[in-house]
């Protein structure tokens, strides 16, 4: 991995309906890597030389977000411009000039 990148992590999160999926992904390309079950229906996926997590899979997720907070929790996407103007004020993300993704810091 070069220093860029090492630099620079990289998190990403992306939900799959069907599966009911939640999952968190630490690198740019998919790697092989090994799973453990690190709670219940929570896996990790890592790298077992270097110990880097390559993904954390979140099963059922909609059924931990309803048993957690109830069935009034609505998540509406904010579309405006402006939405992350706040937290870049905060300096908490910093956006990426050449691909326009946000990075954390």
């Amino acid at each position: 991995m070069s220093k860029s990148q090492q630099s620079s992590p990289t998190i990403k999160a992306y939900y799959e309906p069907s599966s009911d999926t939640l999952t968190f992904t630490f690198t740019l390309v998919p790697q092989p890597a090994v799973a453990e079950e690190m709670a219940d229906e929570v896996w990790v996926r890592f790298d077992p030389i270097t110990k880097q997590m390559i993904t954390i899979d979140v099963l059922n997720f909609s059924m931990r977000l309803q048993a957690n907070w109830g069935t009034e929790l609505i998540y509406q996407e904010r579309t405006d411009m402006n939405r992350l103007e706040t937290l870049l004020g905060f300096g908490q993300i910093t956006p990426s000039l050449h691909n326009r993704e946000i990075t954390t810091n």
